[in-house]
């Protein structure tokens, strides 16, 4: 099955003071999806920091993956550590549900019916 889902986590910026326990995070995290493609529990991921740009994304780590996997990671007590932990260090830190490829046919397909 192609990795026609995935996620997008992103955030702002490491919330002020708090600037090593965030940098220890981004470590931490890597660390974590590294292990779940290890594990084959999604496809890949791919890291991205933004250029200056006047909003409020500078960041984002970009998960492919199989849908029911990656809500298995999603539920995971290894991946909720990690999100409460973003939570706390990271301005703006969100988790959005992303699709790709032949999943944007099927999606477009309920538009159409629509």
């Amino acid at each position: 099955m192609a990795a026609d889902n995935g996620i997008l986590i992103g955030w702002n910026r490491i919330v002020p003071g708090k600037e090593p326990l965030g940098v220890a995070l981004f470590g931490e995290a890597l660390e974590f999806w590294r292990e779940q493609q290890r594990a084959g529990a999604i496809d890949s991921f791919e890291t991205v920091f933004l250029g200056p740009h006047g909003g409020d994304l500078n960041g984002f780590i970009l998960v492919r993956g199989e849908a029911e996997k990656l809500n298995q990671v999603l539920v995971s007590d290894a991946y909720l550590v990690l999100e409460t932990k973003a939570n706390y260090l990271l301005q703006g830190h969100g988790v959005i549900k992303a699709s790709f490829g032949e999943e944007i046919a099927r999606r477009m397909g309920f538009y159409q019916r629509a």
